[in-house]
């Protein structure tokens, strides 16, 4: 739910950081309820539980996931269906599952100091993955990424 900085906007290594970061984790949490989806029906219209419910419903069906993939990994999904990262190359791979994303975009909404806030805690995050959060590959995600971006031009 956090904002990414725009693409004219990205000035910066820790701004480039964060929008990678924040991408990489909305793909994760895409992918994740992807596979839920294809595998349990529940996923795939509105849940008309209460949120505790639907809380132990998320949790009952990623335990049974989890279990399936420790117990029966070659009759519940192969490797090509899953995501895919090379931390040596700095490369990913979708899965065949996630290669489009079911999640809907969220509305644009106007509440007095939001967007003040929304902004502090974006830059907050940001200085956390480039300091205490940073993690050992993300640069060279980042200068992956910029080189793919350059070529690209017209």
């Amino acid at each position: 739910m956090m904002k990414p900085f725009r693409q004219n906007d990205l000035d910066s290594r820790a701004k480039k950081i964060y929008n990678y970061r924040t991408s990489r984790a909305r793909r994760i949490v895409e992918n994740a309820f992807g596979i839920l989806a294809a595998r349990f029906r529940i996923y795939r219209t509105q849940i008309n539980l209460s949120t505790k419910n639907i809380e132990s419903v998320v949790r009952a069906t990623c335990v049974l996931h989890n279990y399936l993939m420790t117990t029966s990994l070659s009759s519940y999904g192969s490797s090509d269906y899953f995501d895919r990262e090379n931390f040596e190359e700095s490369t990913t791979s979708a899965g065949l599952i996630t290669r489009r994303s079911t999640l809907e975009p969220l509305q644009r909404t106007r509440q007095g100091d939001s967007e003040r806030t929304a902004k502090q805690r974006r830059n907050e995050f940001m200085s956390y993955f480039v300091n205490e959060g940073k993690v050992h590959w993300q640069d060279n995600f980042i200068h992956s990424l910029i080189g793919s971006i350059s070529s690209f031009k017209i």
